[in-house]
């Protein structure tokens, strides 16, 4: 039986393109995937490498995609300015999916995609790139941040590791091990809810 996955990320990345086009041509999954930005699809500054970047191999060939609705500026100048997904809860409803994943958790777009899931009891994996090193030592800061991953990991029914390092950043913040699963370099969806 075909399950349907709907993957919501922040813009179209270089290194997910192979595995996206890997998954969608698995004959038992039927993925989606949702991009709040499209800025990656194009030339563009990057202030980290503090020059213009083009891709020259296809972002989003080779899989179905979506860029949302949203409201505010899809430019992520910081956290308080990032713009709102519209009709989140709606597209997962009328989508039938049997499972959300999604990428990270510093995107406004993959908390609304937490938060509609699990209202609408959709099992939610979360694949993650943090590994713990700049985390708090402790403190006020490290008691909060503590406080709300847990809250966070909490509502994730399984969690995509990509090292020895990620996996121990979810451990830390209370998930366990038969919740984790390695993604790279198999594909690891079905070990949750297929």
């Amino acid at each position: 039986m075909v399950k349907k996955v709907a993957y919501f990320v922040s813009h179209p990345i270089q290194y997910q393109a192979p595995l996206l086009r890997l998954i969608a041509a698995e004959t038992d999954i039927d993925l989606e995937v949702f991009f709040l930005s499209d800025f990656s699809v194009r030339e563009y500054l990057d202030p980290g490498f503090g020059k213009s970047i083009k891709w020259d191999i296809p972002l989003t060939e080779g899989y179905k995609y979506h860029f949302l609705d949203t409201w505010g500026s899809k430019e992520r100048e910081n956290w308080l300015k990032q713009p709102v997904a519209k009709n989140l809860r709606k597209i997962l409803q009328e989508g039938h999916f049997d499972a959300v994943w999604v990428h990270g958790w510093a995107w406004i777009c993959c908390l609304q995609a937490i938060w509609a899931a699990n209202q609408l009891g959709i099992p939610v994996v979360l694949r993650g790139d943090s590994n713990g090193l700049t985390e708090p030592a402790g403190g006020m800061k490290k008691l909060v941040k503590t406080v709300l991953m847990k809250w966070l990991f909490e509502r994730i029914a399984g969690f995509l590791y990509v090292g020895t390092l990620n996996r121990k950043f979810y451990q830390d913040y209370g998930v366990r091990g038969k919740n984790c699963t390695y993604i790279f370099p198999q594909i690891s969806l079905n070990l949750f809810f297929f």
